[in-house]
């Protein structure tokens, strides 16, 4: 049994998958404490359960429990921040009323910023 000495307050890694629109995301592992231990699983604070032995997460496929691993809380939190960040500056173009409530030299001036960050396009 992979997790038969776990007990209340030690760290394991899980892995915690993020989401933004369709298929945009990714997975980042995290030190979590184990908040509850029963006679076949442990459960982490905020609440996901796991298999104490193998360190499958109960209900999904692909998650699991390590004892060791790499925190990624850093790069997580930053690729949430990014995201979060893209989304509203889309949001803000989408909003705007580029059309009447512009000058010329304002819009121009905002193709030009955007211009900045276009992906080279293939020939």
């Amino acid at each position: 049994m992979k997790f038969k000495e776990i007990k209340i307050g030690d760290t394991v890694f899980v892995t915690i998958r993020t989401t933004f629109g369709w298929n945009q995301g990714r997975d980042f592992t995290v030190p979590a404490k184990v908040e509850r231990v029963t006679q076949t699983q442990f459960i982490i604070e905020g609440g996901r359960k796991f298999s104490k032995e193998r360190g499958k997460e109960i209900g999904e496929h692909y998650m699991f429990a390590t004892s060791v691993g790499e925190d990624q809380t850093n790069q997580m939190n930053a690729y949430v921040y990014k995201m979060q960040l893209s989304t509203k500056v889309s949001k803000m173009l989408r909003e705007t009323n580029v059309h009447n409530s512009h000058t010329v030299e304002q819009l121009q001036e905002l193709e030009a910023a955007l211009l900045k960050f276009q992906a080279p396009t293939k020939i």
